[in-house]
């Protein structure tokens, strides 16, 4: 990456005895989508506000654009960042209609019509300024935001679980609408969420936070397929946990030999995705399909095996499995393995 846009460093912040920010190291390139991912409580929406200049950093830095925005000597606030956010509920004013709503970010002096209709003409809502908002969907209430947040021209846009307040149907168009959107304005931008399917999709790169702190980050595929922690590896993505022995790239347990990601040899807990399993029909196997969850796409089984250890086993649609069917499970994919705590 080159010289990165946005750079934390060492940031922290603390709210009595919790912790909530701990010495977080940041850096977004110019451009860039980028997900901060984590369970509720992990401080990705204070790391946010601090970013945003809603909160002032304990300790460390914070810089946009070789600016620096917080540190021990310096603070500046948040109407003075050139930063927008987007807010889970959207912060739409209810009062006033969506052209008003628009055109409350814009700068004094600018020609407000002409620059509302542009605005809502990016995000494709054309011929609904004198709509007010709780006559839209959700979605075209996100994309009202959207505008809104835009038509002051930011630096960076943040946004706060974007897309928490959407119906699940229309989640992941509206995902897709915002991606393209952000892309084609090249702004830079950085958004919170605990769903890891969102931020997966949607960012060019993720750092997950747990405990205060950024524990991993990189693209996408590499935080799915090579997770740096257990925890990590049970946070994203269906994951399943054997103990096992691994000697030269090969981990021996209850599933028979298995080839592996490990840097060492010894004891382990062996991850294998849920996708990476499959299952063969066996009438003296002792293993036994308990249910099957269908989503249409594909398919979720949860399978007892011999050992009596519950599996998540993932079925492409056409795959027939019942709950009661003997079977024997395969690894059909790579394990990767951690050393045993």
């Amino acid at each position: 990456m080159s010289e990165p846009f946005l750079r934390c460093r060492a940031v922290s912040k603390r709210f009595g005895q919790t912790q909530a920010v701990d010495r977080v190291d940041l850096e977004v390139a110019q451009g860039e989508i980028f997900a901060l991912l984590g369970p509720s409580g992990c401080g990705k929406t204070t790391l946010l506000r601090l970013i945003g200049g809603f909160e002032a950093p304990d300790a460390g830095e914070i810089e946009l654009d070789g600016h620096v925005l917080a540190s021990s000597s310096r603070f500046v606030p948040a109407e003075k960042r050139r930063i927008a956010v987007v807010f889970q509920d959207f912060a739409l004013f209810p009062h006033m209609n969506v052209g008003k709503n628009v055109a409350f970010g814009l700068p004094n002096g600018a020609d407000r019509k002409r620059r509302v209709g542009e605005l809502l003409d990016l995000v494709g809502l054309s011929g609904l300024d004198g709509r007010m908002p709780h006559e839209l969907s959700g979605g075209q209430q996100q994309r009202v935001a959207l505008a809104r947040a835009l038509a002051a021209e930011p630096r960076l846009m943040l946004l706060d679980e974007p897309f928490s307040n959407l119906d699940p149907a229309v989640r992941q168009r509206v995902r897709a609408e915002v991606k393209q959107l952000i892309q084609s304005v090249g702004i830079t931008a950085v958004f919170v969420t605990h769903d890891q399917e969102e931020a997966l999709s949607l960012a060019e790169r993720v750092a997950v936070m747990m405990d205060g702190r950024i524990v991993q980050s990189g693209e996408p595929a590499a935080i799915y397929e090579q997770p740096a922690t257990r925890p990590v590896a049970e946070f994203i993505g269906d994951a399943n946990f054997l103990p096992a022995e691994v000697r030269g790239g090969i981990a021996s347990c209850e599933l028979g030999e298995v080839r592996v990601q490990a840097g060492f040899d010894g004891a382990a807990e062996l991850m294998i995705r849920a996708e990476d399993l499959a299952l063969r029909d066996d009438s003296a196997s002792t293993a036994e399909v308990l249910n099957v969850e269908y989503y249409g796409h594909d398919q979720m089984a949860t399978v007892r095996s011999a050992s009596g250890r519950l599996l998540k086993v993932r079925l492409p649609a056409g795959v027939h499995a019942n709950a009661g069917d003997r079977v024997t499970v395969e690894v059909a994919g790579e394990a990767r393995a951690f050393p045993s705590q």
